[in-house]
């Protein structure tokens, strides 16, 4: 990706989030400090727990505690906030899952 460009997709399993208004792949241009990063591949790797896993759920989490005071109430409803069960969430890593499962396979044929 060139610039500041964002690509959102939506995703097959919009359906089952359709109340969250489906689920989009995100491809962001983003850059981290590479000792950021290999901290979490090194964290990921110890508590066997996927990368993208991990970063999803970081962004779950941090989204659901916003707080914004006296409108706090208001933006957490606009967006359906705090709303995502765990088997939703599940669900998507599962998804990531199988996708990651099926990208091996065929790199090993």
């Amino acid at each position: 990706m060139s610039g500041n460009k964002e690509e959102k997709k939506t995703s097959s399993d919009y359906q089952q989030f359709s109340e969250f208004g489906g689920i989009i792949d995100l491809d962001i241009n983003i850059r981290i400090p590479n000792s950021y990063f290999e901290a979490v591949k090194e964290y990921c790797n110890i508590s066997n727990t996927p990368i993208r896993e991990w970063i999803n759920s970081q962004v779950i989490d941090s989204i659901e505690a916003i707080e914004l005071g006296h409108l706090t109430d208001s933006f957490v409803t606009k967006h359906n906030l705090r709303g995502l069960t765990r088997e939703k969430q599940d669900a998507m890593i599962q998804a990531h899952r199988m996708f990651a499962l099926k990208e091996e396979t065929l790199s090993d044929s």
